[in-house]
């Protein structure tokens, strides 16, 4: 810890100076810490560069390089690297495989592609503009506009916060089949008398790993070496959160890139399996039936804003640490693509290797059993399992999606730091205590999955949980920006400070496709809620026979003895409540404006730059 510096001129002295076009920069005046030196502790262009963990990736940021004080980036590479660790993820090896897999493989492509040109690209630019125009985070910069309208900042933590809590146990989940990779045969690797390994990968994952029960309506005892991996999960967090200052900048080059060749690993072995043209099928020849579905148009838009991260808040944080003229076009055009190209890379290794597990079982693809978790305990093992060297490739596997995960994990715990720092939740209160708090409720929040009841818990916040919220706080932020500051000046603003003409694609999505397409998306996932719901996500599968050791449950309680409906109406209720910041502030008159109104809503003609 080290002590507050003074921030310069926070007394009101100084002497001004002329800004940059000869313009004279607006006179000294006293201001609270931005939030770079919230998150660090320093204030002041008078500090030695420091180093500050934000969001997905450890990296290096010079301080006080702006005339503001704020923070920013050591460089660009690692800006990029960040932004690619922060979107490429779980999402990417397990949620979107089994996306496509639920909505006909191949016709979940033609939606993905749509949504990610119509709504991922620029708004993952409009966010990055927005943090880099105002350099502030989620929570400051709707606030400064008006104090109210934090409320956008505060839905997206709320997410955030719930997402972590189940992304972090599936992060748990993967250091658990780490360790247990490091022997030969794998446990997963019975005896093969039943002449299948995939029975066996998955009685492993329901009976040794979760100890599943029957169904979420028996929660069952907190299984002991999960609780275990989630410690280690959390107390890795925390030391990447709070320690990771010393290490920063190098580990993002690793984390980065080994997926990568892990993942070309994989599609080598996979595409040579016998039978693995059937998997590819699948995945690239699309089912145009599906298109008409507004289900597989809603689930694409969730990947899209799932696995970009827009709309989870830390992306306008990121933009904050970049100067003002950097070209953030060329970001938020490499990485969506370089994400979407991974969700693809990802597909055809998995359904590759789904259609090797077809084949050896004598049955359509479409007959497996690709389902959330599922797609990464169960499927992939018993495929590695077959593989020459098991151990090793298990290894190399579940390293990996520890290098995708643990970068998004962390995300969203230092989004909801750095969210309780900058909102001034806990005033004079160490930022150190702030994320030891975070993480001790983390933690126990993460024991509801622990149970024996656990995964169904999963399913369960990962089919809710940001399903329609996501979408009102991306409209939300168009509004603010279009109706408040203006569209006008906020691509005058682009334009000035990175001295490009933006393309005509930039200003018709941010002012007519994204706002569009968003209101009809919450308009079908509201509609959605009214839909009978998908009671198998919270029971037992019937891949267990009267074999299956249940000791400590009641399989009559399960879904063929209670009703479980009460689950979705659960889940629908706790996407309603994440929503509520959100459409309190859609209620507030436009009118009224915030302390710093006058300096956000009025910005200098075009041509000046003013920081």
């Amino acid at each position: 810890h080290r002590p507050m510096l003074q921030p310069p001129n926070a007394s009101g002295e100084g002497e001004s100076k002329a800004g940059e076009g000869g313009v004279e920069a607006s006179p000294p005046r006293s201001r609270r810490p931005s939030f770079a030196e919230a998150l660090t502790g320093e204030a002041g262009a008078s500090m030695r560069p420091s180093q500050v963990v934000m969001g997905a990736r450890k990296s290096t940021i010079s301080m006080a390089t702006e005339e503001d004080g704020r923070a920013q980036w050591g460089s660009k590479v690692e800006f990029i690297l960040t932004l690619v660790g922060y979107a490429v993820g779980l999402g990417n090896v397990w949620r979107f495989p089994y996306l496509a897999f639920s909505n006909g493989g191949g016709s979940f492509l033609f939606p993905y592609v749509i949504i990610l040109f119509a709504l991922g690209m620029p708004l993952f630019a409009f966010e990055i503009w927005t943090g880099q125009r105002f350099r502030l985070g989620s929570v400051a910069v709707w606030g400064a506009l008006e104090p109210r309208l934090a409320g956008l900042g505060w839905s997206s933590t709320i997410l955030s916060a719930l997402v972590m809590l189940y992304y972090n146990f599936v992060i748990a989940v993967t250091l658990f089949y780490f360790a247990m990779s490091f022997q030969s045969p794998l446990p997963w690797d019975y005896e093969r008398s039943n002449g299948t390994v995939t029975q066996d990968a998955s009685r492993y994952f329901q009976d040794d790993v979760m100890d599943m029960s029957s169904s979420i309506n028996t929660t069952g005892i907190i299984v002991p070496h999960l609780v275990i991996c989630l410690i280690a999960t959390w107390l890795l967090i925390y030391a990447i959160i709070y320690k990771g200052v010393e290490t920063a900048g190098k580990v993002v080059y690793f984390t980065a890139l080994f997926p990568y060749v892990v993942l070309f690993i994989l599609l080598i072995r996979g595409v040579t399996l016998p039978g693995a043209w059937k998997g590819l099928k699948f995945f690239l020849v699309p089912d145009f039936t599906k298109l008409a579905s507004a289900q597989t148009w809603l689930a694409a838009a969730n990947q899209i804003f799932y696995s970009l991260g827009v709309g989870w808040s830390s992306l306008i944080a990121f933009g904050s640490f970049n100067p003002k003229s950097n070209d953030f076009i060329r970001d938020a055009t490499i990485v969506p693509l370089v994400n979407a190209a991974t969700s693809l890379f990802a597909g055809i290794c998995v359904f590759s290797i789904a259609g090797y597990l077809a084949h050896k079982r004598g049955v359509d693809v479409e007959s497996l059993e690709l389902d959330g978790p599922g797609l990464a305990f169960e499927v992939y093992p018993a495929a590695l399992a077959e593989m020459e060297a098991a151990p090793l490739f298990s290894v190399l596997f579940f390293l990996m999606l520890l290098c995708l995960g643990i970068d998004s994990g962390f995300a969203m715990a230092e989004t909801v730091v750095t969210s309780v720092v900058d909102g001034n939740l806990f005033p004079n209160t160490d930022k150190r205590y702030i994320i030891i708090g975070v993480c001790i409720f983390g933690f126990l929040g993460g024991l509801l999955f622990t149970t024996q009841s656990g995964i169904y818990w999963l399913a369960l916040f990962d089919s809710y949980t940001g399903a329609v919220t996501i979408l009102l706080i991306s409209l939300g932020q168009l509004w603010v920006i279009g109706y408040r500051y203006g569209f006008e000046n906020f691509l005058n603003d682009a334009e000035t400070f990175t001295g490009r003409k933006l393309s005509p694609y930039w200003r018709y999505t941010w002012m007519y496709i994204a706002p569009g397409t968003l209101v009809i998306l919450v308009g079908a996932g509201l509609y959605s809620f009214s839909l009978p719901p998908n009671d198998g996500l919270f029971c037992l599968a019937p891949l267990v026979d009267d074999d299956h050791d249940d000791d400590d449950v009641n399989d009559d309680d399960g879904c063929g003895g209670r009703d479980v409906t009460w689950a979705s109406q659960l889940g629908a209720c706790g996407a309603i409540l994440a929503m509520l910041p959100t459409l309190y502030f859609l209620a507030l008159p436009p009118e009224r404006k915030g302390p710093m109104s006058e300096q956000l809503l009025h910005p200098p003609p075009a041509g000046v730059m003013n920081p």
